[in-house]
Protein backbone atom coordinates (compact mmCIF):
# COMPACT_ATOMS: atom_id res chain seq x y z
CA UNK A 1 0.00 0.00 0.00
CA UNK A 2 1.30 3.49 -0.79
CA UNK A 3 2.21 5.61 2.23
CA UNK A 4 0.86 9.20 2.18
CA UNK A 5 2.83 11.76 4.17
CA UNK A 6 -0.06 14.15 4.71
CA UNK A 7 -2.27 11.66 6.59
CA UNK A 8 -1.47 9.31 9.46
CA UNK A 9 -1.65 5.68 8.38
CA UNK A 10 -4.48 4.76 10.74
CA UNK A 11 -6.60 7.70 9.48
CA UNK A 12 -5.89 6.85 5.86
CA UNK A 13 -6.83 3.21 6.49
CA UNK A 14 -10.09 4.30 8.20
CA UNK A 15 -11.04 6.53 5.28
CA UNK A 16 -10.32 3.81 2.73
CA UNK A 17 -12.09 1.05 4.55
CA UNK A 18 -15.23 3.03 5.30
CA UNK A 19 -15.74 4.13 1.71
CA UNK A 20 -17.92 2.01 -0.50
CA UNK A 21 -16.88 1.37 -4.10
CA UNK A 22 -18.85 2.60 -7.08
CA UNK A 23 -22.27 4.11 -6.43
CA UNK A 24 -23.20 1.84 -3.55
CA UNK A 25 -24.75 3.12 -0.35
CA UNK A 26 -22.21 4.50 2.17
CA UNK A 27 -21.17 1.87 4.67
CA UNK A 28 -22.17 3.86 7.74
CA UNK A 29 -25.83 3.63 6.67
CA UNK A 30 -25.80 -0.15 6.62
CA UNK A 31 -26.85 -2.22 9.62
CA UNK A 32 -23.88 -4.61 9.63
CA UNK A 33 -21.57 -4.63 12.64
CA UNK A 34 -18.22 -4.07 10.95
CA UNK A 35 -16.08 -2.46 13.64
CA UNK A 36 -14.43 -5.70 14.78
CA UNK A 37 -13.75 -6.65 11.15
CA UNK A 38 -12.25 -3.23 10.41
CA UNK A 39 -9.98 -3.64 13.40
CA UNK A 40 -8.91 -7.12 12.26
CA UNK A 41 -8.19 -5.79 8.76
CA UNK A 42 -6.18 -2.90 10.19
CA UNK A 43 -4.18 -5.32 12.35
CA UNK A 44 -3.43 -7.53 9.36
CA UNK A 45 -2.52 -4.63 7.08
CA UNK A 46 -0.11 -3.20 9.67
CA UNK A 47 1.52 -6.55 10.41
CA UNK A 48 5.29 -6.47 9.75
CA UNK A 49 4.97 -9.40 7.32
CA UNK A 50 3.09 -7.02 4.98
CA UNK A 51 5.47 -4.09 5.39
CA UNK A 52 6.40 -4.34 1.71
CA UNK A 53 3.31 -6.17 0.53
CA UNK A 54 -0.28 -5.62 -0.51
CA UNK A 55 -3.65 -6.79 0.71
CA UNK A 56 -7.11 -6.57 -0.84
CA UNK A 57 -10.42 -7.59 0.70
CA UNK A 58 -14.11 -7.60 -0.24
CA UNK A 59 -17.19 -8.75 1.68
CA UNK A 60 -20.56 -8.88 -0.04
CA UNK A 61 -24.11 -9.90 0.83
CA UNK A 62 -25.31 -12.67 -1.48
CA UNK A 63 -28.91 -11.64 -0.74
CA UNK A 64 -28.65 -8.04 -1.93
CA UNK A 65 -25.36 -8.03 -3.83
CA UNK A 66 -24.21 -5.00 -1.82
CA UNK A 67 -20.59 -4.78 -0.82
CA UNK A 68 -20.67 -4.62 2.96
CA UNK A 69 -17.00 -3.79 3.39
CA UNK A 70 -13.90 -3.55 1.25
CA UNK A 71 -10.29 -2.58 1.55
CA UNK A 72 -8.54 -1.81 -1.73
CA UNK A 73 -11.11 -4.12 -3.30
CA UNK A 74 -10.62 -2.59 -6.73
CA UNK A 75 -6.98 -3.68 -6.83
CA UNK A 76 -6.11 -6.50 -9.23
CA UNK A 77 -3.90 -8.89 -7.26
CA UNK A 78 -2.58 -12.34 -7.97
CA UNK A 79 -4.95 -14.81 -6.33
CA UNK A 80 -3.05 -18.03 -7.16
CA UNK A 81 -5.46 -20.98 -7.23
CA UNK A 82 -8.47 -18.79 -6.48
CA UNK A 83 -8.45 -18.32 -10.25
CA UNK A 84 -9.96 -21.81 -10.36
CA UNK A 85 -13.22 -20.29 -9.06
CA UNK A 86 -13.51 -18.17 -12.21
CA UNK A 87 -12.79 -21.26 -14.32
CA UNK A 88 -15.14 -23.68 -12.56
CA UNK A 89 -18.04 -21.23 -12.21
CA UNK A 90 -17.74 -20.32 -15.90
CA UNK A 91 -17.46 -23.97 -16.95
CA UNK A 92 -20.61 -24.91 -15.04
CA UNK A 93 -22.58 -22.11 -16.68
CA UNK A 94 -21.20 -22.57 -20.20
CA UNK A 95 -20.69 -26.34 -20.44
CA UNK A 96 -23.17 -27.60 -17.82
CA UNK A 97 -22.55 -29.93 -14.90
CA UNK A 98 -23.26 -33.05 -16.98
CA UNK A 99 -20.64 -32.24 -19.60
CA UNK A 100 -18.24 -35.12 -20.35
CA UNK A 101 -14.99 -35.27 -22.30
CA UNK A 102 -14.78 -38.02 -24.91
CA UNK A 103 -11.86 -40.08 -26.21
CA UNK A 104 -12.31 -42.14 -29.37
CA UNK A 105 -10.75 -45.38 -30.58
CA UNK A 106 -10.98 -45.16 -34.39
CA UNK A 107 -9.58 -46.62 -37.57
CA UNK A 108 -9.34 -45.72 -41.22
CA UNK A 109 -9.09 -48.21 -44.08
CA UNK A 110 -11.00 -51.48 -43.71
CA UNK A 111 -11.01 -54.71 -41.74
CA UNK A 112 -10.53 -57.87 -43.82
CA UNK A 113 -10.15 -61.39 -42.40
CA UNK A 114 -9.08 -60.07 -39.00
CA UNK A 115 -6.55 -57.62 -40.45
CA UNK A 116 -6.95 -53.85 -40.10
CA UNK A 117 -5.70 -52.57 -43.44
CA UNK A 118 -5.26 -49.04 -42.18
CA UNK A 119 -4.29 -47.00 -39.15
CA UNK A 120 -5.59 -47.16 -35.60
CA UNK A 121 -6.26 -43.79 -33.91
CA UNK A 122 -6.67 -42.57 -30.36
CA UNK A 123 -8.48 -39.24 -30.75
CA UNK A 124 -8.55 -36.98 -27.70
CA UNK A 125 -10.75 -34.02 -26.86
CA UNK A 126 -8.97 -33.00 -23.68
CA UNK A 127 -10.13 -35.46 -21.01
CA UNK A 128 -7.86 -34.69 -18.03
CA UNK A 129 -9.04 -37.77 -16.12
CA UNK A 130 -7.99 -40.36 -18.73
CA UNK A 131 -6.13 -43.08 -16.84
CA UNK A 132 -6.10 -40.88 -13.74
CA UNK A 133 -4.81 -42.26 -10.47
CA UNK A 134 -6.97 -39.78 -8.55
CA UNK A 135 -10.45 -41.07 -9.39
CA UNK A 136 -11.20 -44.60 -8.27
CA UNK A 137 -14.18 -44.79 -10.65
CA UNK A 138 -12.04 -44.31 -13.76
CA UNK A 139 -9.86 -47.05 -15.27
CA UNK A 140 -6.12 -46.76 -14.67
CA UNK A 141 -3.65 -46.43 -17.53
CA UNK A 142 -3.11 -50.21 -17.64
CA UNK A 143 -6.85 -50.91 -17.38
CA UNK A 144 -7.50 -48.48 -20.20
CA UNK A 145 -5.00 -50.24 -22.45
CA UNK A 146 -6.67 -53.56 -21.61
CA UNK A 147 -10.10 -52.12 -22.49
CA UNK A 148 -8.90 -50.86 -25.85
CA UNK A 149 -7.25 -54.18 -26.60
CA UNK A 150 -10.51 -55.97 -25.73
CA UNK A 151 -12.45 -53.66 -28.07
CA UNK A 152 -10.18 -54.62 -30.97
CA UNK A 153 -10.62 -58.28 -30.10
CA UNK A 154 -14.40 -57.85 -30.15
CA UNK A 155 -14.16 -56.39 -33.65
CA UNK A 156 -12.19 -59.43 -34.73
CA UNK A 157 -8.92 -57.53 -35.27
CA UNK A 158 -5.80 -59.61 -34.72
CA UNK A 159 -3.35 -57.66 -36.90
CA UNK A 160 -2.80 -54.00 -37.82
CA UNK A 161 -0.98 -53.15 -41.02
CA UNK A 162 -0.85 -49.41 -40.43
CA UNK A 163 0.34 -47.11 -37.69
CA UNK A 164 -1.07 -46.39 -34.23
CA UNK A 165 -1.65 -42.65 -34.15
CA UNK A 166 -2.45 -40.29 -31.28
CA UNK A 167 -4.70 -37.58 -32.71
CA UNK A 168 -4.27 -34.36 -30.69
CA UNK A 169 -5.60 -31.94 -33.29
CA UNK A 170 -8.65 -31.00 -31.20
CA UNK A 171 -6.48 -28.55 -29.27
CA UNK A 172 -3.44 -26.42 -30.04
CA UNK A 173 -0.34 -28.57 -29.54
CA UNK A 174 1.47 -25.54 -28.12
CA UNK A 175 -0.05 -26.57 -24.83
CA UNK A 176 1.65 -24.39 -22.22
CA UNK A 177 -0.01 -21.14 -21.14
CA UNK A 178 2.33 -18.31 -22.11
CA UNK A 179 2.65 -17.04 -18.54
CA UNK A 180 3.97 -20.21 -16.93
CA UNK A 181 7.54 -20.26 -15.69
CA UNK A 182 10.38 -22.68 -16.34
CA UNK A 183 10.65 -23.73 -12.69
CA UNK A 184 7.10 -25.15 -12.71
CA UNK A 185 6.59 -26.90 -16.02
CA UNK A 186 8.78 -29.95 -15.42
CA UNK A 187 7.09 -30.74 -12.11
CA UNK A 188 3.79 -32.61 -11.80
CA UNK A 189 1.76 -29.54 -10.85
CA UNK A 190 3.00 -27.78 -14.00
CA UNK A 191 1.89 -30.48 -16.45
CA UNK A 192 0.14 -28.84 -19.41
CA UNK A 193 -3.36 -29.89 -20.41
CA UNK A 194 -3.37 -31.45 -23.87
CA UNK A 195 -5.94 -32.98 -26.19
CA UNK A 196 -4.69 -36.39 -25.04
CA UNK A 197 -3.73 -36.64 -21.38
CA UNK A 198 -2.84 -39.77 -19.46
CA UNK A 199 -2.41 -40.65 -15.77
CA UNK A 200 -2.66 -36.97 -14.76
CA UNK A 201 0.30 -36.37 -17.12
CA UNK A 202 2.45 -37.36 -14.17
CA UNK A 203 5.25 -39.86 -13.62
CA UNK A 204 6.82 -40.94 -10.36
CA UNK A 205 10.59 -40.72 -10.17
CA UNK A 206 12.21 -43.16 -7.74
CA UNK A 207 15.44 -41.95 -6.16
CA UNK A 208 18.03 -43.44 -3.82
CA UNK A 209 19.80 -41.03 -1.45
CA UNK A 210 23.48 -41.44 -0.63
CA UNK A 211 24.68 -42.71 2.74
CA UNK A 212 26.41 -39.41 3.49
CA UNK A 213 25.09 -35.84 3.49
CA UNK A 214 26.06 -34.10 0.27
CA UNK A 215 26.40 -37.37 -1.62
CA UNK A 216 25.01 -37.87 -5.11
CA UNK A 217 21.46 -39.19 -5.44
CA UNK A 218 20.91 -42.19 -7.72
CA UNK A 219 18.04 -42.24 -10.23
CA UNK A 220 16.32 -45.65 -10.10
CA UNK A 221 13.29 -45.64 -12.39
CA UNK A 222 10.13 -43.86 -13.54
CA UNK A 223 6.58 -45.16 -13.16
CA UNK A 224 5.19 -45.41 -15.73
CA UNK A 225 8.30 -46.22 -17.74
CA UNK A 226 8.98 -43.41 -20.22
CA UNK A 227 11.14 -44.60 -23.13
CA UNK A 228 14.09 -42.34 -23.99
CA UNK A 229 13.73 -40.00 -21.01
CA UNK A 230 17.11 -38.67 -19.86
CA UNK A 231 18.05 -37.00 -16.58
CA UNK A 232 20.85 -34.52 -15.96
CA UNK A 233 21.18 -35.24 -12.27
CA UNK A 234 22.44 -32.61 -9.81
CA UNK A 235 20.48 -33.91 -6.83
CA UNK A 236 22.30 -34.28 -3.52
CA UNK A 237 21.48 -35.88 -0.19
CA UNK A 238 20.41 -33.78 2.79
CA UNK A 239 19.89 -34.69 6.44
CA UNK A 240 17.04 -37.00 7.40
CA UNK A 241 13.79 -35.16 8.00
CA UNK A 242 14.51 -32.26 5.65
CA UNK A 243 11.77 -33.40 3.26
CA UNK A 244 11.28 -32.99 -0.45
CA UNK A 245 13.40 -30.15 -1.82
CA UNK A 246 13.94 -31.70 -5.23
CA UNK A 247 12.84 -30.15 -8.51
CA UNK A 248 12.53 -31.28 -12.11
CA UNK A 249 13.05 -28.87 -15.01
CA UNK A 250 12.12 -29.67 -18.58
CA UNK A 251 9.86 -28.63 -21.45
CA UNK A 252 6.93 -30.41 -23.14
CA UNK A 253 7.93 -32.78 -25.95
CA UNK A 254 11.52 -32.91 -24.69
CA UNK A 255 12.87 -36.07 -23.05
CA UNK A 256 15.71 -34.13 -21.41
CA UNK A 257 15.10 -33.43 -17.72
CA UNK A 258 17.25 -31.53 -15.21
CA UNK A 259 17.19 -32.58 -11.55
CA UNK A 260 18.34 -30.26 -8.79
CA UNK A 261 17.85 -29.73 -5.08
CA UNK A 262 17.94 -32.28 -2.25
CA UNK A 263 16.18 -35.32 -0.86
CA UNK A 264 16.63 -36.57 2.72
CA UNK A 265 18.74 -39.44 3.96
CA UNK A 266 16.92 -42.71 4.52
CA UNK A 267 15.16 -45.11 2.20
CA UNK A 268 14.25 -44.63 -1.44
CA UNK A 269 12.43 -41.37 -2.13
CA UNK A 270 9.77 -40.53 -4.75
CA UNK A 271 9.09 -37.21 -6.45
CA UNK A 272 6.70 -36.48 -9.32
CA UNK A 273 7.27 -34.91 -12.71
CA UNK A 274 5.32 -33.92 -15.81
CA UNK A 275 5.23 -36.52 -18.61
CA UNK A 276 7.02 -34.92 -21.61
CA UNK A 277 4.60 -36.11 -24.30
CA UNK A 278 1.48 -37.89 -22.93
CA UNK A 279 0.01 -38.62 -26.36
CA UNK A 280 3.19 -40.31 -27.57
CA UNK A 281 3.42 -42.35 -24.38
CA UNK A 282 -0.15 -43.59 -24.93
CA UNK A 283 0.50 -44.95 -28.43
CA UNK A 284 3.88 -46.40 -27.43
CA UNK A 285 2.25 -48.28 -24.56
CA UNK A 286 -0.74 -49.36 -26.64
CA UNK A 287 1.46 -50.70 -29.44
CA UNK A 288 3.47 -52.73 -26.93
CA UNK A 289 0.30 -53.96 -25.19
CA UNK A 290 -1.30 -55.12 -28.45
CA UNK A 291 1.75 -57.09 -29.51
CA UNK A 292 2.05 -58.69 -26.08
CA UNK A 293 -1.58 -59.77 -26.45
CA UNK A 294 -0.99 -61.31 -29.87
CA UNK A 295 -2.23 -58.47 -32.08
CA UNK A 296 0.62 -57.74 -34.48
CA UNK A 297 1.39 -54.15 -35.47
CA UNK A 298 3.43 -53.50 -38.61
CA UNK A 299 3.44 -49.72 -38.39
CA UNK A 300 4.86 -47.22 -35.94
CA UNK A 301 3.57 -45.45 -32.86
CA UNK A 302 3.10 -41.83 -33.92
CA UNK A 303 1.37 -38.61 -32.92
CA UNK A 304 -0.45 -36.14 -35.15
CA UNK A 305 2.18 -33.57 -34.17
CA UNK A 306 4.95 -35.81 -35.50
CA UNK A 307 3.01 -36.27 -38.74
CA UNK A 308 2.51 -32.51 -38.98
CA UNK A 309 6.27 -32.01 -38.73
CA UNK A 310 6.73 -34.26 -41.75
CA UNK A 311 3.82 -32.58 -43.55
CA UNK A 312 1.65 -35.69 -43.50
CA UNK A 313 -2.09 -35.30 -43.09
CA UNK A 314 -4.45 -37.40 -41.00
CA UNK A 315 -7.25 -39.27 -42.67
CA UNK A 316 -10.64 -37.76 -41.85
CA UNK A 317 -12.55 -40.82 -43.06
CA UNK A 318 -12.67 -42.98 -39.96
CA UNK A 319 -14.82 -45.51 -38.17
CA UNK A 320 -15.26 -45.20 -34.41
CA UNK A 321 -14.75 -48.49 -32.60
CA UNK A 322 -15.20 -47.30 -29.03
CA UNK A 323 -15.91 -44.08 -27.12
CA UNK A 324 -14.58 -43.51 -23.62
CA UNK A 325 -16.38 -40.85 -21.56
CA UNK A 326 -14.95 -38.95 -18.62
CA UNK A 327 -16.71 -38.46 -15.30
CA UNK A 328 -19.17 -35.56 -15.35
CA UNK A 329 -18.04 -31.98 -15.05
CA UNK A 330 -19.55 -31.82 -11.56
CA UNK A 331 -17.19 -34.59 -10.42
CA UNK A 332 -14.17 -32.98 -12.06
CA UNK A 333 -14.97 -29.66 -10.40
CA UNK A 334 -15.05 -31.36 -7.01
CA UNK A 335 -11.41 -32.33 -7.51
CA UNK A 336 -10.44 -28.90 -8.80
CA UNK A 337 -11.88 -26.92 -5.92
CA UNK A 338 -11.29 -29.45 -3.14
CA UNK A 339 -7.70 -30.35 -4.03
CA UNK A 340 -6.63 -27.62 -6.47
CA UNK A 341 -5.72 -29.89 -9.41
CA UNK A 342 -4.11 -27.61 -11.99
CA UNK A 343 -4.37 -30.05 -14.91
CA UNK A 344 -8.14 -30.41 -14.51
CA UNK A 345 -8.64 -26.65 -14.30
CA UNK A 346 -6.56 -26.06 -17.42
CA UNK A 347 -8.60 -28.66 -19.30
CA UNK A 348 -11.87 -26.93 -18.39
CA UNK A 349 -10.44 -23.55 -19.37
CA UNK A 350 -9.54 -24.90 -22.82
CA UNK A 351 -12.87 -26.74 -23.12
CA UNK A 352 -14.67 -23.42 -22.63
CA UNK A 353 -12.70 -21.95 -25.51
CA UNK A 354 -13.41 -24.99 -27.66
CA UNK A 355 -17.15 -24.91 -26.89
CA UNK A 356 -17.31 -21.26 -27.91
CA UNK A 357 -15.01 -21.84 -30.92
CA UNK A 358 -12.20 -19.58 -29.78
CA UNK A 359 -8.60 -20.05 -28.73
CA UNK A 360 -9.07 -17.16 -26.29
CA UNK A 361 -11.03 -18.66 -23.38
CA UNK A 362 -10.50 -15.57 -21.22
CA UNK A 363 -12.37 -13.36 -23.68
CA UNK A 364 -15.19 -15.92 -23.84
CA UNK A 365 -15.37 -15.95 -20.04
CA UNK A 366 -15.46 -12.15 -19.86
CA UNK A 367 -18.29 -11.97 -22.42
CA UNK A 368 -20.24 -14.65 -20.55
CA UNK A 369 -20.17 -12.71 -17.27
CA UNK A 370 -20.78 -9.38 -18.97
CA UNK A 371 -24.16 -10.71 -20.11
CA UNK A 372 -24.92 -11.38 -16.44
CA UNK A 373 -23.96 -7.88 -15.33
CA UNK A 374 -20.29 -8.30 -14.41
CA UNK A 375 -17.69 -6.38 -16.37
CA UNK A 376 -14.33 -7.94 -15.61
CA UNK A 377 -12.32 -4.70 -15.69
CA UNK A 378 -8.77 -5.37 -14.61
CA UNK A 379 -8.99 -9.16 -14.94
CA UNK A 380 -5.67 -10.58 -16.13
CA UNK A 381 -6.47 -14.26 -16.72
CA UNK A 382 -3.50 -15.99 -18.33
CA UNK A 383 -4.57 -19.55 -17.54
CA UNK A 384 -7.35 -21.52 -15.89
CA UNK A 385 -5.55 -22.77 -12.80
CA UNK A 386 -3.85 -19.68 -11.38
CA UNK A 387 -0.31 -21.01 -11.82
CA UNK A 388 0.81 -18.03 -13.89
CA UNK A 389 2.49 -15.30 -11.81
CA UNK A 390 1.13 -12.69 -14.24
CA UNK A 391 -2.52 -13.37 -13.34
CA UNK A 392 -4.54 -10.67 -11.61
CA UNK A 393 -8.11 -10.47 -10.30
CA UNK A 394 -9.89 -7.39 -8.86
CA UNK A 395 -11.05 -8.71 -5.49
CA UNK A 396 -14.38 -6.86 -5.45
CA UNK A 397 -15.17 -8.32 -8.87
CA UNK A 398 -14.43 -11.79 -7.51
CA UNK A 399 -17.17 -11.27 -4.90
CA UNK A 400 -19.48 -9.93 -7.60
CA UNK A 401 -19.03 -13.20 -9.49
CA UNK A 402 -19.59 -15.25 -6.33
CA UNK A 403 -22.80 -13.30 -5.69
CA UNK A 404 -24.04 -13.72 -9.28
CA UNK A 405 -23.26 -17.43 -9.11
CA UNK A 406 -25.86 -17.84 -6.34
CA UNK A 407 -28.52 -17.06 -8.95
CA UNK A 408 -27.38 -19.78 -11.36
CA UNK A 409 -29.00 -23.20 -11.68
CA UNK A 410 -25.67 -24.94 -11.04
CA UNK A 411 -24.94 -22.98 -7.86
CA UNK A 412 -25.47 -25.91 -5.49
CA UNK A 413 -22.89 -27.95 -7.44
CA UNK A 414 -20.46 -25.05 -7.32
CA UNK A 415 -21.08 -24.36 -3.62
CA UNK A 416 -20.74 -28.02 -2.63
CA UNK A 417 -17.46 -28.30 -4.52
CA UNK A 418 -15.77 -25.85 -2.14
CA UNK A 419 -13.82 -27.33 0.77
CA UNK A 420 -15.23 -26.77 4.25
CA UNK A 421 -13.24 -25.20 7.06
CA UNK A 422 -11.96 -27.78 9.52
CA UNK A 423 -13.42 -30.63 7.48
CA UNK A 424 -12.36 -31.17 3.88
CA UNK A 425 -9.87 -30.60 1.08
CA UNK A 426 -7.42 -27.74 1.34
CA UNK A 427 -9.54 -26.11 4.09
CA UNK A 428 -9.24 -29.08 6.48
CA UNK A 429 -6.52 -27.32 8.48
CA UNK A 430 -8.33 -23.96 8.65
CA UNK A 431 -10.58 -22.97 11.54
CA UNK A 432 -10.90 -26.33 13.27
CA UNK A 433 -12.66 -26.08 16.63
CA UNK A 434 -13.88 -22.51 15.93
CA UNK A 435 -17.03 -20.88 14.57
CA UNK A 436 -15.51 -21.27 11.11
CA UNK A 437 -15.74 -25.06 11.21
CA UNK A 438 -18.57 -26.52 9.08
CA UNK A 439 -19.50 -22.97 8.05
CA UNK A 440 -16.84 -21.29 5.94
CA UNK A 441 -16.53 -22.78 2.43
CA UNK A 442 -13.64 -21.40 0.45
CA UNK A 443 -11.10 -22.02 -2.29
CA UNK A 444 -7.55 -21.61 -1.09
CA UNK A 445 -4.74 -20.13 -3.15
CA UNK A 446 -1.04 -20.37 -2.44
CA UNK A 447 2.17 -19.74 -4.34
CA UNK A 448 5.42 -17.95 -3.50
CA UNK A 449 4.44 -14.52 -2.18
CA UNK A 450 0.69 -15.04 -2.63
CA UNK A 451 -2.05 -16.32 -0.34
CA UNK A 452 -5.77 -16.00 -1.11
CA UNK A 453 -9.14 -17.26 0.08
CA UNK A 454 -12.54 -16.77 -1.58
CA UNK A 455 -15.91 -18.32 -0.84
CA UNK A 456 -19.04 -18.24 1.26
CA UNK A 457 -20.15 -18.35 4.88
CA UNK A 458 -23.11 -17.53 7.09
CA UNK A 459 -22.86 -14.79 9.67
CA UNK A 460 -23.78 -15.50 13.28
CA UNK A 461 -27.10 -13.82 12.41
CA UNK A 462 -27.68 -16.43 9.68
CA UNK A 463 -27.12 -14.28 6.57
CA UNK A 464 -25.11 -15.76 3.71
CA UNK A 465 -22.12 -13.70 2.59
CA UNK A 466 -19.39 -14.11 0.01
CA UNK A 467 -15.86 -12.83 0.47
CA UNK A 468 -12.46 -12.68 -1.18
CA UNK A 469 -9.07 -11.76 0.21
CA UNK A 470 -5.59 -11.84 -1.25
CA UNK A 471 -2.19 -10.86 0.10
CA UNK A 472 0.79 -10.42 -2.22
CA UNK A 473 4.52 -9.96 -1.56
CA UNK A 474 4.36 -10.73 2.14
CA UNK A 475 7.29 -11.97 4.19
CA UNK A 476 6.02 -15.19 5.80
CA UNK A 477 5.19 -18.80 5.00
CA UNK A 478 1.73 -20.12 4.19
CA UNK A 479 1.10 -21.53 7.66
CA UNK A 480 1.83 -18.16 9.28
CA UNK A 481 -0.39 -16.22 6.87
CA UNK A 482 -3.17 -18.76 7.25
CA UNK A 483 -3.24 -18.25 11.03
CA UNK A 484 -3.31 -14.48 10.63
CA UNK A 485 -6.20 -14.70 8.18
CA UNK A 486 -8.14 -17.06 10.46
CA UNK A 487 -8.40 -14.22 12.96
CA UNK A 488 -9.84 -12.03 10.23
CA UNK A 489 -12.33 -14.73 9.24
CA UNK A 490 -13.55 -15.07 12.82
CA UNK A 491 -14.28 -11.34 12.93
CA UNK A 492 -15.86 -11.54 9.48
CA UNK A 493 -18.59 -14.00 10.41
CA UNK A 494 -19.79 -11.70 13.21
CA UNK A 495 -20.68 -8.74 10.99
Amino acid sequence: MKRFLLLPLHLLFFLLITCSSGNQEPLQKLTYQTEALKKALKTLEEDPVLAFGFISFSLRSTKTGEEVLHYQGQKSLNVASNMKLVTTASALNILGENYQFKTYLQHDGRIEAGVLKGNLYIKGTGDPTLGSYRMKTTPSFDQLLAQWTAQLRQKGINAIEGNIIADTEAWNNNALPSGWVWGDIGNYYGAAAQALNIADNTYQLYLQPAARIGGEVKVLKTVPTIPSIQFVNRLTTAAAGTGDRAYIDGAPYSNLRFLHGTIPQGGNFVIKGAIPDPAYLIVQKLSKQLQQQGISVKGKALTSLQLLQTKQKLSKERTTLYTHQSPSLSTIIQWINQYSVNLYAEALYKAIGQALTTEQPTEAIKKHWQLKGLRWKGLQMRDGSGLSPSNGVPINQMTQMLHLMTREKHFSTFYNSLPVAGRSGTMASVGGGTLLMNNLRAKTGWMTGVVAFSGYFKTTAGEQMCFSISANRFDANYSTMKKKMEKLFLAMIKV
